[in-house]
């Protein structure tokens, strides 16, 4: 078969290629026309040059990405969580924290034990210096015991009313459950060696230079269950002022 001729149209005589075994019967790109090649082909690296700029503009996951997709994911959970409680969300938090703890018994064992330091190095008046300083590592371990006590207690304003949580307990209270609050003002002013103690339920009121104030606040709702808040707990509010005035807003208590 492999002398087998064939004529063309002229009368000629034409040799015929045997095909190989494997070989396709039409070759590929044979009878396609040479403009429509040279067409596909160009689109065919257009559609490459985009994928290579993509992949250019693409950021690559790495563990910074990915750990901060999965702290975006962590905070839509929440805020999704915070959306189906029966409260809403939570519009701003206090609570007391463990670095609160760490850092009132730094300070004052720091304090203290730097007077204490002194004291020893002086003769004179040492022992007042003794004397303050181990008045300072008392009302340090004292303070620090009194927010240890409190650690864990949360109190949240929520859109449709409030939530303390204390103890692994949680008290709800609605906006329009709160009928009362029950405020307790206690200002200390210093005038060198006198202090002059005043008590009173106006949150209102500046407290002056030479005056601290401490805040007791009791929530009462409509069933007569209550909500204390002690003067510890409210000593790590930033604002015990503005606190207040938003549960009087809030609650659509007058003063």
């Amino acid at each position: 078969m492999s002398d087998e001729r064939s004529r063309d149209d002229a009368g000629n005589p034409r040799e015929r290629r045997r095909r190989k075994p494997g070989e396709p019967t039409r070759p590929v790109g044979r009878g396609t026309p040479a403009g429509k090649r040279k067409r596909s082909q160009t689109a065919s690296l257009g559609r490459q040059g985009l994928e290579r700029r993509s992949a250019r503009k693409r950021p690559r996951r790495g563990p910074a990405n990915s750990s901060s997709e999965d702290r975006d994911a962590i905070q839509r959970d929440s805020e999704a969580e915070s959306e189906r409680d029966p409260l809403g969300k939570v519009i701003v938090a206090h609570r007391v924290t463990l670095a609160r703890v760490l850092f009132i018994f730094v300070l004052g064992a720091a304090v203290g034990g730097g007077v204490l330091a002194y004291a020893s190095t002086r003769e004179i008046y040492a022992k007042v210096f003794l004397g303050i300083g181990g008045a300072i590592l008392y009302f340090a371990v004292v303070a620090s015991l009194k927010n240890l006590v409190l650690l864990g207690r949360r109190l949240e304003l929520r859109k449709y009313g409030l939530r303390y949580v204390a103890h692994g307990s949680k008290t709800d209270f609605r906006w329009d459950d709160i009928v009362d609050l029950e405020i307790i003002r206690k200002d200390k002013s210093y005038y060198g060696r006198v202090r002059v103690d005043r008590v009173t339920s106006d949150e209102h009121s500046p407290s002056g230079l030479l005056t601290t104030s401490t805040f007791d606040v009791t929530i009462h709702a409509r069933d007569g269950d209550s909500i204390r808040l002690t003067p510890t707990f409210m000593k790590a509010v930033p604002n015990p002022k503005k606190l207040i005035q938003r549960i009087r807003m809030g609650a659509d208590v007058p003063r």
